[in-house]
């Protein structure tokens, strides 16, 4: 395990303490399941481990909770840890410590669909049909199989006009996101199991299975383009309920929109929202027709397209960023004659100096993901990263704080999705990164460039804005890994 306050790391931190005082052995401590506590709360980090523990290693739980506190006090990365309450343990970070979990993010779907299991193979296969035999299921898969289901393509969007009614379209939609969502998980654990490979979709593709993320020949992750053009609200006399709705409302508001309330089959006339009908008509579509902030599904999109543009923006002005969408992107080059890819120094965050080889991390640095690094949800292993007083400052300020807890629970929110079959729980964790986002990039100024910071380049000001140009970049790779899940678009311009 890598540095990069991942909940995969957080957990790895709360078990090895728990085996260095309990004297059970690493590989059967249970997982911690480190959670954020309530908002205003002191500490950054709690866990229930020591009454998960106290049978297996025969010690009252007060006790135990106690001694695994102390033990975590000793470590470098901790500042505090406390016991609360039966046998809580709360944590707290240090703030560099806490920050590097934006540049562990690398890319948005290795790491919201998580590289390494924390639920044991036993938990996962009481999760139903669907979940058993994953390791099965991965060739298949990722030769562009079927779901096991239905033979239905593991990523393919169900035509929804072509439903006859809107309750069977908010049927399919719903069974698109949870196919997905399912399957990203599945994925997950037998690439644990079986070092396989799947990457989930930038884009919704209705046939084709996913491509992985391209990057350019400077080193930087290339984000598809993705218009906010919609076909079914340029359609003309739309026939039926269902392409009605679509021409009302589009594709990707009705997907939110069917995927968001919690019953499979809601009461006549419920909302999930004010002004949001858990079934939308073209009669009464809601606030679903409309492009503000009062609908969830333009909320998260706009979300989503602001901080890509926020990096275009960024990378025309000389900035070195972490992602661009293709437009931005400079010409390859011949890899024959191309000179040596260059990027920046985390340090100044302009672009330009050769990159250096990587080499283990001295005391000070925290190893962390590349930029758009796509091959696990990890840190990766031969990076290394300098977060220096500056950067960690921009990421400790409230808004940004917030912005990096919420991408914290992300992986959480997917696997609890995931093995209950609730898309919902997706959709509204998106709405609330979405929400920290745009607190965020307003607590910075209301224009695109402000977003990152007015500062110019050179000394702490340049890290800084460095530092918030990865945090703009995370949400960005995790706000289109939660859409594409459920079958709806992230658009890259504003």
């Amino acid at each position: 395990m890598v540095r990069g306050a991942t909940p995969w790391w957080v957990n790895e931190l709360l078990r090895a303490a728990a085996a260095e005082v309990s004297g059970v052995d690493t590989a059967r401590i249970p997982d911690a399941q480190p959670r954020r506590p309530p908002a205003g709360a002191p500490r950054d980090y709690a866990s229930a481990l020591p009454m998960r523990l106290a049978g297996l290693s025969g010690l009252p739980v007060e006790r135990l909770a106690a001694d695994i506190a102390a033990e975590l006090r000793t470590r470098p990365e901790v500042v505090d840890a406390a016991v609360e309450g039966p046998g809580f343990i709360n944590v707290t970070l240090t703030p560099a410590d806490r920050v590097s979990l934006v540049y562990a993010v690398g890319d948005g779907a290795a790491y919201l669909t998580g590289g390494e299991s924390m639920e044991r193979p036993e938990d996962t296969e009481k999760t139903g049909d669907a979940d058993r035999g994953r390791a099965g299921r991965v060739g298949d898969a990722a030769a562009g199989g079927a779901s096991g289901r239905g033979h239905r393509p593991v990523w393919a969007l169900s035509e929804l006009h072509e439903a006859p009614t809107v309750e069977e379209a908010r049927e399919l939609a719903r069974g698109d996101a949870r196919r997905r969502i399912v399957h990203a998980r599945q994925v997950a654990h037998a690439r644990d199991l079986d070092e396989a490979r799947v990457d989930v979709p930038a884009v919704p593709a209705r046939d084709a299975s996913p491509a992985a993320l391209s990057a350019s020949s400077a080193g930087v992750a290339c984000i598809p383009e993705v218009s906010w053009r919609d076909p079914y609200l340029d359609a003309q006399r739309p026939y039926g309920p269902v392409a009605r709705l679509l021409a009302v409302i589009g594709e990707a508001s009705a997907r939110v929109a069917f995927c968001r309330s919690i019953p499979d089959r809601p009461r006549r006339g419920e909302e999930t929202g004010p002004g949001l009908p858990a079934v939308p008509t073209s009669e009464n579509p809601g606030n679903w027709a409309r492009h503000t902030d009062a609908n969830p599904a333009f909320l998260v999109r706009y979300a989503h397209a602001h901080a890509v543009t926020s990096l275009a923006w960024a990378y025309a002005s000389g900035w070195d960023v972490p992602a661009l969408p293709a437009r931005a992107l400079p010409a390859r080059s011949d890899p024959a004659g191309a000179p040596a890819a260059t990027r920046p120094s985390r340090g100044s965050g302009m672009r330009g100096e050769p990159v250096a080889t990587a080499a283990p991390a001295p005391s000070g640095e925290h190893r962390a993901a590349s930029s758009g690094h796509a091959a696990s949800g990890h840190s990766d292993p031969s990076a290394t990263i300098t977060l220096t007083p500056a950067a960690v400052a921009a990421l400790e300020e409230p808004a940004a704080a917030a912005l990096i807890g919420i991408l914290f629970d992300g992986p959480g929110v997917l696997a609890t999705a995931g093995r209950r079959r609730e898309p919902h729980t997706l959709v509204r964790y998106l709405e609330g990164l979405a929400i920290a986002y745009h607190e965020w990039r307003e607590s910075r100024g209301a224009v695109i460039g402000d977003a990152i910071g007015p500062e110019r380049a050179g000394g702490t000001s340049g890290e800084g804005i460095a530092a918030r140009l990865e945090l703009c970049a995370a949400a960005a790779g995790v706000l289109r890994t939660g859409l594409s899940l459920l079958g709806v678009s992230a658009p890259t311009r504003l």
